[in-house]
Protein backbone atom coordinates (compact mmCIF):
# COMPACT_ATOMS: atom_id res chain seq x y z
CA UNK A 1 0.00 0.00 0.00
CA UNK A 2 1.19 3.26 -0.62
CA UNK A 3 2.66 5.91 1.95
CA UNK A 4 1.16 9.14 3.45
CA UNK A 5 2.99 11.78 2.51
CA UNK A 6 3.17 12.73 5.98
CA UNK A 7 4.61 8.98 7.07
CA UNK A 8 6.76 9.36 4.43
CA UNK A 9 8.51 12.46 6.04
CA UNK A 10 8.09 10.82 9.40
CA UNK A 11 10.69 7.81 8.14
CA UNK A 12 12.70 10.36 6.41
CA UNK A 13 13.26 12.72 9.43
CA UNK A 14 14.00 9.78 11.71
CA UNK A 15 16.24 8.42 8.92
CA UNK A 16 18.20 11.44 8.98
CA UNK A 17 18.34 11.51 12.81
CA UNK A 18 20.21 8.28 12.58
CA UNK A 19 23.16 10.34 10.87
CA UNK A 20 23.06 13.85 12.34
CA UNK A 21 26.50 13.51 14.05
CA UNK A 22 27.88 10.90 11.46
CA UNK A 23 30.02 13.48 9.51
CA UNK A 24 31.60 10.48 7.29
CA UNK A 25 27.96 9.01 6.62
CA UNK A 26 26.00 11.25 3.75
CA UNK A 27 22.85 9.34 3.79
CA UNK A 28 20.54 7.00 5.99
CA UNK A 29 18.36 4.61 4.17
CA UNK A 30 14.67 4.01 6.76
CA UNK A 31 14.28 0.74 8.17
CA UNK A 32 11.90 -1.12 10.58
CA UNK A 33 14.43 -1.32 12.73
CA UNK A 34 15.23 2.24 13.16
CA UNK A 35 11.24 2.57 13.92
CA UNK A 36 11.10 -0.50 16.77
CA UNK A 37 14.40 1.74 18.04
CA UNK A 38 12.66 4.93 18.59
CA UNK A 39 9.22 3.17 19.99
CA UNK A 40 12.16 1.78 22.68
CA UNK A 41 13.56 5.22 23.09
CA UNK A 42 10.43 6.72 23.78
CA UNK A 43 9.29 3.83 26.27
CA UNK A 44 12.71 4.28 28.06
CA UNK A 45 11.97 8.23 28.15
CA UNK A 46 8.47 7.79 29.57
CA UNK A 47 9.53 5.18 32.05
CA UNK A 48 13.02 7.57 33.27
CA UNK A 49 10.83 10.75 33.80
CA UNK A 50 8.49 8.44 35.96
CA UNK A 51 11.11 7.24 37.59
CA UNK A 52 12.42 10.28 38.11
CA UNK A 53 9.06 12.11 39.91
CA UNK A 54 8.33 8.47 42.08
CA UNK A 55 11.80 8.32 42.89
CA UNK A 56 12.58 5.11 41.40
CA UNK A 57 15.87 6.20 39.84
CA UNK A 58 18.83 5.79 42.23
CA UNK A 59 22.29 7.13 42.85
CA UNK A 60 24.57 4.17 43.38
CA UNK A 61 27.97 4.84 44.97
CA UNK A 62 31.69 3.23 43.16
CA UNK A 63 34.21 3.98 46.32
CA UNK A 64 37.73 4.86 44.38
CA UNK A 65 40.51 3.70 46.10
CA UNK A 66 44.00 5.57 47.32
CA UNK A 67 47.50 3.35 47.19
CA UNK A 68 48.83 6.22 49.22
CA UNK A 69 46.90 6.13 52.03
CA UNK A 70 45.56 2.56 51.44
CA UNK A 71 41.65 3.66 52.00
CA UNK A 72 38.77 4.81 49.94
CA UNK A 73 39.67 8.51 49.71
CA UNK A 74 36.47 9.48 47.20
CA UNK A 75 33.67 8.04 44.87
CA UNK A 76 31.86 8.53 41.69
CA UNK A 77 28.12 8.29 41.69
CA UNK A 78 26.26 6.40 39.26
CA UNK A 79 22.66 6.41 38.24
CA UNK A 80 20.59 3.44 38.00
CA UNK A 81 17.14 2.33 37.04
CA UNK A 82 15.02 -0.90 37.15
CA UNK A 83 11.52 -1.01 36.41
CA UNK A 84 9.14 -3.20 36.54
CA UNK A 85 8.26 -3.91 32.89
CA UNK A 86 11.51 -3.44 31.67
CA UNK A 87 13.93 -4.74 34.32
CA UNK A 88 17.48 -2.75 34.95
CA UNK A 89 17.23 -0.54 32.04
CA UNK A 90 21.65 0.30 31.18
CA UNK A 91 22.82 3.86 31.60
CA UNK A 92 24.14 3.41 27.84
CA UNK A 93 20.35 3.44 27.06
CA UNK A 94 18.55 5.70 28.73
CA UNK A 95 21.62 8.69 28.86
CA UNK A 96 21.74 8.64 25.54
CA UNK A 97 18.05 9.28 25.10
CA UNK A 98 17.75 12.14 27.24
CA UNK A 99 20.70 13.64 26.42
CA UNK A 100 18.93 13.77 22.43
CA UNK A 101 15.95 14.70 24.43
CA UNK A 102 16.98 16.95 26.50
CA UNK A 103 16.48 15.23 30.16
CA UNK A 104 19.41 15.21 30.42
CA UNK A 105 19.34 18.50 32.88
CA UNK A 106 16.74 17.25 35.24
CA UNK A 107 18.45 14.39 35.48
CA UNK A 108 21.84 15.89 36.15
CA UNK A 109 20.04 18.16 38.94
CA UNK A 110 18.64 15.13 39.95
CA UNK A 111 21.71 13.60 40.80
CA UNK A 112 23.53 16.56 41.98
CA UNK A 113 20.77 17.20 44.53
CA UNK A 114 20.94 13.60 45.55
CA UNK A 115 24.84 13.66 46.18
CA UNK A 116 24.97 16.91 48.32
CA UNK A 117 22.50 15.92 50.45
CA UNK A 118 24.08 12.30 51.32
CA UNK A 119 27.26 14.87 51.47
CA UNK A 120 25.63 17.03 53.58
CA UNK A 121 24.23 14.58 56.30
CA UNK A 122 25.84 12.83 59.01
CA UNK A 123 26.42 9.53 57.82
CA UNK A 124 28.38 10.60 55.52
CA UNK A 125 31.01 13.02 57.81
CA UNK A 126 32.68 10.10 59.68
CA UNK A 127 33.47 8.21 56.28
CA UNK A 128 36.99 9.70 55.93
CA UNK A 129 36.22 10.15 52.11
CA UNK A 130 37.15 13.46 50.31
CA UNK A 131 35.15 14.34 47.94
CA UNK A 132 32.22 12.85 45.32
CA UNK A 133 32.64 12.70 41.84
CA UNK A 134 29.63 13.70 39.64
CA UNK A 135 29.32 13.08 35.75
CA UNK A 136 28.63 15.98 33.49
CA UNK A 137 27.15 15.68 29.93
CA UNK A 138 27.99 17.26 26.43
CA UNK A 139 24.61 19.00 26.45
CA UNK A 140 24.98 19.79 30.35
CA UNK A 141 28.06 21.66 29.29
CA UNK A 142 26.58 23.55 26.87
CA UNK A 143 24.36 25.02 28.87
CA UNK A 144 24.80 28.58 29.79
CA UNK A 145 22.88 27.89 33.34
CA UNK A 146 25.30 25.26 34.09
CA UNK A 147 28.28 27.01 36.63
CA UNK A 148 24.83 28.92 38.47
CA UNK A 149 22.70 25.62 38.95
CA UNK A 150 25.79 23.27 40.39
CA UNK A 151 26.75 26.39 42.65
CA UNK A 152 22.70 27.10 43.94
CA UNK A 153 22.92 23.36 44.74
CA UNK A 154 25.78 23.08 46.57
CA UNK A 155 25.30 26.19 48.54
CA UNK A 156 21.81 25.32 49.87
CA UNK A 157 23.13 21.91 50.97
CA UNK A 158 26.38 23.51 52.35
CA UNK A 159 28.77 21.29 50.27
CA UNK A 160 32.23 23.27 50.18
CA UNK A 161 33.87 23.23 46.95
CA UNK A 162 36.14 20.67 47.49
CA UNK A 163 33.68 18.08 48.15
CA UNK A 164 32.45 17.88 44.51
CA UNK A 165 34.31 16.66 41.42
CA UNK A 166 32.84 16.87 38.10
CA UNK A 167 33.81 14.44 35.68
CA UNK A 168 33.61 15.15 31.70
CA UNK A 169 34.45 12.47 29.05
CA UNK A 170 37.01 12.56 26.69
CA UNK A 171 34.76 13.38 24.18
CA UNK A 172 33.06 16.18 25.68
CA UNK A 173 36.69 17.53 26.21
CA UNK A 174 36.95 17.45 22.50
CA UNK A 175 34.12 19.73 21.86
CA UNK A 176 35.91 22.94 23.96
CA UNK A 177 33.36 25.08 22.72
CA UNK A 178 32.98 28.69 24.12
CA UNK A 179 29.94 28.05 26.53
CA UNK A 180 31.57 24.70 27.72
CA UNK A 181 34.94 26.25 28.28
CA UNK A 182 32.80 29.03 30.51
CA UNK A 183 31.09 26.57 32.30
CA UNK A 184 34.27 24.86 33.13
CA UNK A 185 36.27 27.92 34.02
CA UNK A 186 33.48 29.51 36.00
CA UNK A 187 33.31 26.21 38.39
CA UNK A 188 37.00 25.92 38.49
CA UNK A 189 37.51 29.48 39.54
CA UNK A 190 34.51 28.61 42.46
CA UNK A 191 37.01 25.81 43.79
CA UNK A 192 35.38 22.94 41.88
CA UNK A 193 38.03 20.12 40.08
CA UNK A 194 37.62 18.43 37.06
CA UNK A 195 38.18 14.84 36.00
CA UNK A 196 38.77 13.85 32.42
CA UNK A 197 36.87 10.49 32.01
CA UNK A 198 37.31 7.74 29.79
CA UNK A 199 40.80 8.79 28.69
CA UNK A 200 41.60 6.62 25.99
CA UNK A 201 38.44 6.07 24.12
CA UNK A 202 38.42 9.11 22.15
CA UNK A 203 40.86 11.17 19.68
CA UNK A 204 41.81 13.77 21.83
CA UNK A 205 43.79 16.93 20.83
CA UNK A 206 46.05 16.46 23.28
CA UNK A 207 46.75 20.36 23.58
CA UNK A 208 43.36 21.46 23.92
CA UNK A 209 43.32 18.88 26.78
CA UNK A 210 46.56 20.18 28.32
CA UNK A 211 45.02 23.44 28.37
CA UNK A 212 41.56 22.69 30.50
CA UNK A 213 42.22 22.76 34.05
CA UNK A 214 41.71 19.22 34.57
CA UNK A 215 42.67 18.01 37.81
CA UNK A 216 42.49 13.92 37.55
CA UNK A 217 42.58 11.93 34.34
CA UNK A 218 40.55 8.94 34.65
CA UNK A 219 42.18 6.17 32.36
CA UNK A 220 39.34 4.13 30.77
CA UNK A 221 39.34 0.46 31.70
CA UNK A 222 40.55 -0.64 28.40
CA UNK A 223 43.61 0.15 30.24
CA UNK A 224 43.19 -2.36 32.63
CA UNK A 225 44.24 -5.36 30.49
CA UNK A 226 47.97 -4.42 30.05
CA UNK A 227 49.07 -7.52 31.22
CA UNK A 228 48.29 -9.19 28.02
CA UNK A 229 50.51 -7.01 25.17
CA UNK A 230 53.64 -5.56 25.44
CA UNK A 231 52.67 -2.67 23.22
CA UNK A 232 49.95 -2.13 25.55
CA UNK A 233 52.16 -2.08 28.47
CA UNK A 234 54.51 0.81 26.78
CA UNK A 235 51.55 2.49 25.60
CA UNK A 236 50.06 2.60 29.32
CA UNK A 237 53.70 3.33 30.98
CA UNK A 238 53.90 6.28 28.31
CA UNK A 239 50.57 7.49 29.16
CA UNK A 240 51.10 7.69 32.97
CA UNK A 241 54.41 9.57 32.46
CA UNK A 242 52.96 12.11 30.01
CA UNK A 243 49.69 12.71 32.69
CA UNK A 244 51.68 13.10 35.86
CA UNK A 245 54.43 15.35 33.71
CA UNK A 246 51.22 17.57 33.70
CA UNK A 247 51.04 17.56 37.01
CA UNK A 248 47.47 15.43 37.00
CA UNK A 249 46.85 12.84 39.15
CA UNK A 250 45.73 9.41 37.99
CA UNK A 251 42.57 7.02 38.32
CA UNK A 252 42.51 3.66 36.52
CA UNK A 253 39.34 2.77 36.33
CA UNK A 254 37.75 -1.17 35.76
CA UNK A 255 40.29 -3.12 37.77
CA UNK A 256 39.66 -6.62 38.59
CA UNK A 257 42.48 -8.02 39.72
CA UNK A 258 45.29 -8.07 42.61
CA UNK A 259 47.87 -8.58 39.87
CA UNK A 260 46.32 -5.07 37.76
CA UNK A 261 46.34 -3.74 41.20
CA UNK A 262 50.00 -4.73 41.91
CA UNK A 263 51.03 -3.25 38.68
CA UNK A 264 49.53 0.09 38.20
CA UNK A 265 50.74 0.63 41.87
CA UNK A 266 53.98 -0.28 40.28
CA UNK A 267 53.65 2.37 37.66
CA UNK A 268 52.52 5.09 40.35
CA UNK A 269 49.32 5.93 39.65
CA UNK A 270 47.34 7.83 42.46
CA UNK A 271 43.66 5.97 42.61
CA UNK A 272 42.19 3.12 41.89
CA UNK A 273 38.37 2.05 40.83
CA UNK A 274 36.95 -1.41 39.68
CA UNK A 275 35.49 -4.43 41.10
CA UNK A 276 38.25 -5.82 42.66
CA UNK A 277 37.74 -3.21 45.48
CA UNK A 278 34.19 -3.24 45.01
CA UNK A 279 30.86 -2.63 42.26
CA UNK A 280 29.02 0.48 42.27
CA UNK A 281 26.23 0.09 45.53
CA UNK A 282 22.85 1.36 46.93
CA UNK A 283 24.00 4.38 49.53
CA UNK A 284 23.38 1.93 52.49
CA UNK A 285 25.65 -0.79 51.36
CA UNK A 286 28.71 1.91 50.08
CA UNK A 287 28.44 3.56 53.49
CA UNK A 288 29.15 0.24 54.90
CA UNK A 289 31.83 -0.95 52.37
CA UNK A 290 33.69 1.80 53.07
CA UNK A 291 33.36 2.02 56.79
CA UNK A 292 35.05 -1.70 56.33
CA UNK A 293 37.73 -0.84 54.99
CA UNK A 294 38.61 2.98 55.97
CA UNK A 295 37.98 2.02 59.48
CA UNK A 296 39.46 -1.58 59.88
Amino acid sequence: SRLKVSDMCDRANLAKSYISNQYVKPYAVFNEQMSEDYDQTSQVLIKLDEAISNGDILVYYQPIYSIDSGKYNSAEALLRLNDDMYGYISPEIFIPAAEENGMIHKIGKFVLEEVCRFIAGEKFKNLGLEYVEVNLSVIQCMSSELSEDVRAVMERYGVSDEQINLEITETAAAYAQTTMMDNINSLTDYGIAFSLDDFGTGYSNMKRIASMPFAIVKLDKTFADIDTDDKMMKVVKNTISMVKDMNMKIVVEGVETEESLREFSNLGVNYIQGYYFSRPLPQDKFISEVKRVNQS
